[in-house]
C-alpha cells in the first residue's frame, strides 16, 4: 500500500500543480483580454480624434478658399491690399497666402 499511496500522493500533487498553473493562465488571459479591450478603446478614441482633426482641417481649407475668393472679389472691385487687409483684419503680407 505504501507505493500506491506514494503514487496517489504524487498524482494529487501534480494535479494540484496543474490546477494552480491553469488558474494562473486564466488570470493572465483575463489580464490580456482587459488590456486588449483597453487598446481597442484607445484605438477607437484615436480614430475619433483623427476624424475630428480631418473635419477641422477641411473646415479650415474651406474657410481659406472663401477668404481667398473674398480677397479676389474685393481686388476686382478696386480695393487696395491695404484696405482689404484692414477690412478683413489680416496682415497685408498674409493676403497672398489666401489667393
Amino acid at each position: 500500500m505504501d507505493v500506491e499511496d506514494e503514487i496517489l500522493s504524487e498524482i494529487e500533487s501534480r494535479d494540484t500543480t496543474i490546477m494552480m498553473k491553469n488558474k494562473e493562465l486564466e488570470l493572465k488571459n483575463k489580464e490580456l483580454e482587459s488590456k486588449s479591450q483597453e487598446l481597442e478603446s484607445k484605438s477607437q478614441e484615436l480614430e475619433s480624434k483623427s476624424q475630428e482633426l480631418e473635419s477641422k482641417s477641411q473646415e479650415l481649407i474651406s474657410k481659406n478658399k472663401m477668404l481667398g475668393n473674398m480677397i479676389s472679389l474685393l481686388r476686382k472691385q478696386g480695393l487696395s491690399d491695404e484696405d482689404i487687409a484692414k477690412e478683413l483684419n489680416i496682415g497685408i503680407n498674409k493676403l497672398s497666402e489666401y489667393v
